[in-house]
């Protein structure tokens, strides 16, 4: 279910849906700041009150620059209702960064390189 942006994750864009029990983000090209607080403000109103699994599918992410800080600004005071944090990329400066986005936050995390090596309850 498509419940964000209108476009496709593109050069600076990004998509957020709910797949199976977790909340997808897919993000474009290049995430900054900006991009970064706003998905991170997207999440949060689509995960309301209720717990569910983050995934974060950064495959085509070649740029980013400030969106794990402001991610981690925007969810913290709902970081308890994230299940877990699973990150597809295969870039390891990116697997890196969410690695410590999820230890800072206290989620356990978990990152592949391909959607398909996810649990099926996160697809």
């Amino acid at each position: 279910m498509h419940v964000s942006h209108p476009n496709t994750a593109s050069d600076r864009d990004w998509v957020v849906e709910i797949r199976g029990e977790a909340i997808w983000v897919i993000f474009g090209k290049a995430v900054d700041a900006a991009s970064g607080a706003a998905s991170a403000r997207r999440f949060v109103e689509v995960l309301g009150a209720r717990s569910m699994h983050l995934v974060f599918d950064t495959r085509t992410v070649a740029a980013y620059g400030g969106a794990r800080k402001a991610w981690q600004n925007v969810i913290w005071p709902h970081r308890a209702q994230i299940k877990s944090l699973s990150v597809i990329s295969a870039s390891k400066l990116t697997r890196m960064g969410a690695t410590m986005f999820g230890a800072f936050v206290g989620i356990d995390s978990t990152v592949v390189h391909t959607p398909e090596e996810l649990p099926a309850h996160l697809r």
